[in-house]
Formats: structure tokens, sequence, C-alpha cells
């Protein structure tokens, strides 16, 4: 019988290369999968900016469009925005009419529309370059 030693061992340069190879195998993979598979940087950067806008709008957790003029700063640099506050009566507004296929993102909230009177509504912020 032969020893046990003997069985299952390979040489440290052929495992190397082993590695070396998968590695190499991995990252043209994972290379050619982001160029191919397509993201969503502007979806994300829509839901980033309305994040961003809705804690400049709120106060005491409900959002105050008398403020729609400080969302400035929220947006990404480069980009354009229209921030929109509707509610079933009124619409609050502040930037240029966006274009056709401009990244949008919304979400509802609660807005003061006379001192001690919320409403439900809907903000709107969308962003183009």
């Amino acid at each position: 019988m032969r020893p046990s030693s003997d069985r299952g061992q390979f040489e440290a340069v052929v495992a190397l290369v082993a590695v070396l190879a998968i590695g190499a195998g991995l990252t043209v993979y994972a290379g050619t999968l982001s160029g191919v598979v397509p993201d969503e940087p502007e979806r994300e950067t829509a839901e980033t900016a309305l994040d961003r806008v809705h804690g400049e709008l709120r106060v005491a957790g409900v959002v105050d469009p008398t403020r729609l003029g400080r969302t400035g700063n929220a947006t990404p640099g480069g980009w354009q925005a229209n921030v929109t506050v509707r509610t079933r009566n009124r619409i609050w507004q502040h930037g240029p009419d966006p274009p056709e296929g401009a990244s949008r993102a919304d979400r509802r909230v609660s807005v003061r529309v006379a001192p001690g009177d919320v409403d439900p509504a809907r903000l709107t912020v969308v962003l183009w370059r």
C-alpha cells in the first residue's frame, strides 16, 4: 500500500497559477457584466435628492411649502431640479418645468396648509442635466 501522504497534493506553482486564473476570470466576468447590465444611477440620484429635499422642507414632521426656496442645496451639483408639493386643492412648485424622461421620485407627506391645518400631499422631485 502507498502512504496516504502522496495523494491529493499539488505543486505550489500549479496551485498558484490556478488561483490567479480563477481571479482573472472573475475580474473579466465582473467587468463585462457591469458594462452589459443597465444601472439606475439617475433613479438613485432622484431618490437621494428626494430624501434631502424632504429633510429641508420638514418642520416637526410636517412639510412646510414656504420652505421650497431652500431646496436648491439639496439637489446634486450639475443637475436641475423641480420640486412640487401637491394636495387635493393646492400645488406649490419650485424650479423650471422638467423635460420628458427626467428622473423622478415622489412620496406621500403631510403638508401644513395653514397654522394648525395639515393635509395629505405628494412631494415630487424631478432631476435632469
